[in-house]
């Protein structure tokens, strides 16, 4: 199956951000939305920000910092925002992984 949204990382300097990004939906009507992040049994729960027709919201510092752990040890990442969910893969982030681990990022 095609996937409805994605999670983007991006880099700038020894900051990263997390986006989520659905492809063709909105998340809701306003400027934020409800959200939740899950990896295996623990979850975190809130509000995030709408960017882009509200078609993008970047996630908390502590979820990108989580996500990023989760992947790195080749768990799955479970991101919903709104009515939107995404199971994210870890092989899918092997190569960013790598850069990140190369500028001394996680470790």
């Amino acid at each position: 199956p095609s996937s409805i949204a994605t999670l983007e990382f991006y880099c700038k300097g020894d900051q990263v951000s997390a986006y989520f990004s659905t492809l063709g939906r909105r998340f809701g009507g306003g400027s934020t939305a409800p959200a939740s992040l899950r990896i295996g049994e623990e979850s975190l729960a809130g509000e995030v920000f709408l960017h882009e027709g509200r078609m993008r919201a970047r996630l908390p510092d502590e979820w990108t910092l989580k996500a990023i752990e989760a992947l790195k040890e080749g768990r799955e990442v479970a991101i919903v925002v709104g009515s939107i969910e995404e199971t994210i893969q870890p092989e899918r982030f092997a190569g960013f992984l790598q850069q990140l681990l190369s500028k001394d990022f996680f470790r």
